[in-house]
Parts: C-alpha cells; sequence; structure tokens
C-alpha cells in the first residue's frame, strides 16, 4: 500500500509540475505575443525603425522637372525693392536633390540685374533661395542652372518704373 501511495504521489507531482512547467511557457509566449507588436509599433513611431526619405539618394538633376518661383513677380525698378526666387532642384521621380550648387544669371548680358544668393546650394528638399534687384525698369529673362543641369522653364522677372 505504501509503494502505491509512493507511486501515485510521484505520478501526481510529475503531473503537476509538467502541468505548471506548461501553463508557464504558455504565458510566456502569451506575452511575447503582446510584447512583440508593441515594441515594433514603438521603434516606427519613434522613427528608428523604417525612416521614409522625402530627398533624393542620387544626384541627378531633371531640368523639366524642376522649377523656380519668383514672388512678387513685379517691383519696382531703383534697386530697392527685391524678388525672392525660390529654386527648387528635383529629379526624375520628383524628390529635391540636396547640396546642389546653383547658379542664377541673366538670359542677356545686356541685362543689368543684381543677383544675390541667399542659399546658393539645395538644401534637404532641393530648395535655393535668390534675391533680385533691378536699376532698370523692364521685364527680365533668368537662365537657371542646378548644378550642370538647366532649368527648362524660362523664368521671368518684372522691374516697373
Amino acid at each position: 500500500m505504501l509503494a502505491f501511495i509512493t507511486f501515485h504521489a510521484a505520478l501526481w507531482n510529475t503531473l503537476y509540475t509538467r502541468s505548471y512547467m506548461r501553463r508557464t511557457l504558455m504565458l510566456i509566449g502569451f506575452l511575447l505575443l503582446l510584447l512583440v507588436p508593441l515594441i515594433f509599433l514603438y521603434m516606427v513611431s519613434e522613427r528608428q525603425m523604417f525612416v521614409l526619405k522625402s530627398r533624393a539618394s542620387f544626384q541627378e538633376v531633371s531640368g523639366s522637372n524642376s522649377l523656380a518661383i519668383a514672388t512678387p513677380s513685379c517691383v519696382k525698378a531703383g534697386g530697392e525693392e527685391i524678388t525672392r526666387l525660390n529654386i527648387y532642384c528635383l529629379n526624375n521621380q520628383g524628390l529635391g536633390v540636396e547640396n546642389m550648387p546653383v547658379t542664377v544669371s541673366p538670359a542677356s548680358t545686356a541685362q543689368a540685374l543684381g543677383i544675390r544668393a541667399i542659399q546658393g546650394t539645395t538644401d534637404t528638399v532641393g530648395k535655393a533661395v535668390f534675391d533680385i534687384t533691378s536699376g532698370a525698369a523692364g521685364i527680365f529673362e533668368l537662365t537657371i542652372d542646378c548644378g550642370t543641369y538647366r532649368i527648362k522653364t524660362a523664368q521671368k522677372v518684372c522691374f516697373e518704373p
């Protein structure tokens, strides 16, 4: 009888221990199923993983995608009022090209324009900034180059008497 009780006690201990281990492993698995997505969401929300870039990874400018915007488009001549020229150097996908030198010049050498670079190299979104003044009245066409690529759309600025 004693052997029977001892056997049953040992069997009960073994079954209880296995059941306990099984429950523990199931609890650990459940916690991992909860924690892994939470950690992933935290990493994505804190931008430590899967950061999307909004700028070009290569330095090829598209002359047809790039553009220039003059504001205001018409100011008084005399050299006191300025027109701000914002230039966006973009690639074929429409993403800004960073660290590209930009040059702005009059289309004709006879045009006397004061062109001052505020930001002569493009930033992370491909933007460069110039201020333009003129002592003479007229409508002047500008030639704009992003690195070695010429912007195809002609930009004109107006100076009134």
